[in-house]
């Protein structure tokens, strides 16, 4: 083996034991995972909380139509 071969090899060696910045790295998913959920749950729930803002609305005019 080359000088070359045996310090790239090295290199590598390090690189891969090395771990610092690997929470960054962890946490990043993380916060994507959750966004990627929270827009699938409220994307998934934008109907139903339309219906129950109409329904509220149809009320509060009723009641407030039958006070005056």
């Amino acid at each position: 083996m080359t000088n070359f071969i045996r310090a790239f090899i090295s290199v590598v060696r390090a690189f891969i034991k090395d771990e610092r910045g690997q929470d960054i790295v962890e946490y990043s998913l993380l916060v994507g995972f959750v966004a990627v959920v929270g827009i699938a749950v409220f994307s998934g729930s934008g109907s139903n909380l339309k219906g129950i803002w109409a329904e509220g609305n149809t009320r509060l005019a009723a009641a407030n139509t039958a006070v005056h």
